[in-house]
């Protein structure tokens, strides 16, 4: 019986939270509003000369990414192209060396 009671209190609780929520947003964009210490406009302004900046540095950022990932991969190619090399002289050597069976 108790945890029924528990559950209905719960369920009630929800709605108040809500309103609560939606009260305490909508007097701190009324307040935020009021106290604003600049105009919209320069506001505006403001903000798009700070995404302007963000998207010069995430440019930038991902061109230097860019440019780092080609090299690594160009790295990598030459590694694995090394490798490759190493591992056909490998076995061509040791194929001449080998000693030729006779087929019976």
């Amino acid at each position: 019986m108790a945890y029924e009671y528990d559950r209905v209190e719960r369920e009630d609780g929800g709605g108040s939270f809500l309103m609560g929520l939606l009260a305490g947003t909508v007097l701190g964009a009324g307040l935020g509003m009021l106290f604003a210490p600049k105009a919209g406009a320069e506001v505006r302004r403001q903000l798009s000369e700070q995404a302007t900046r963000l998207r010069s540095t995430a440019t930038d950022t991902m061109n230097q990414a860019s440019e780092k990932i080609t090299q690594a991969s160009q790295q990598a190619t030459e590694k694995v192209s090394q490798m490759v090399d190493r591992g056909r002289d490998a076995y061509n050597r040791e194929a001449y060396e080998r000693p030729k069976s006779s087929a019976v």
